[in-house]
This record gives structure tokens, sequence and C-alpha cells, in this order.
């Protein structure tokens, strides 16, 4: 989580115009539904420690990077997919430089018991 705090504040930083009071600005920030709960917990302290009010949008990578491509004004995009921001950066729509991996996950799958469903270990072969 420091990670994405320091991020965001870095991004605050240099995206907010200096001649613009604090609380005259607001951040529009779209970001994979995966991060609802960690970024909302970062955005009140960020907004605390700022006085930068943000408005946070979850949801699909791929739609917003569609709306983004489409002229969606979101100022920051934390996206699930790097494929996405790939093709933002190529078309010229973010800043090349701004483009940074914050996180890695894994996915985990699991078999209700109840459902049932069979399962057997596999091996994945490249």
């Amino acid at each position: 989580m420091r990670t994405l705090t320091a991020i965001l504040l870095f991004l605050a930083l240099t995206v907010v115009p200096k001649n613009v009071h604090s609380a005259e600005r607001t951040l529009t920030i779209a970001a994979a539904s995966d991060l609802t709960f960690a970024l909302n917990e970062i955005v009140r302290g960020f907004e605390k420690d700022t006085g930068i009010k943000t408005v946070l949008s979850f949801g699909s990578t791929g739609i917003f990077a569609m709306q983004i491509e489409n002229g969606a004004p979101f100022d920051i995009f934390f996206a699930a997919n790097e494929g996405y921001m790939n093709r933002l950066r190529e078309n010229g729509l973010i800043l090349p430089d701004s483009q940074q991996i914050y996180a890695q996950g894994r996915i985990v799958l699991a078999v209700n018991k109840k459902s049932g469903v069979s399962f057997c270990k596999t091996r994945i072969v490249e």
C-alpha cells in the first residue's frame, strides 16, 4: 500500500498545476475493481494530507481503456492489465514516463465443495 500512496502523491505533485490551490483541484482516478478496498483507504489519507479531492471510479480495465481512447477525462489510471496501458501509451494517450508497474498479483482457483464440480490437479505445460 505504501507504493500506491507514493505513486498517488507523486502523480498529484506532478499532475496538479502549481498555480491551482489544492482545494480547487479534483483528481479523477479510474482503477481496476480489485483495488477498491486499498485505494479507498489510500485516498482518504491522500486527501487529508494534500487537501486535493479525488473522484474514484472502479471497474473493468478494458472498459476504462476504451473510455480513455474515446476522450474520458481521467487524470490517473490504475490498470490490472499492462497490455491496455501499453496500447494507451502507443496511441499517445498517456505520459510515457508515468507508466509504472505498481504491484503484481496471483490468480487463485478454488472449487466450492457443494458445487458438484470435480477437480483434479494438472500440470500446466508451456
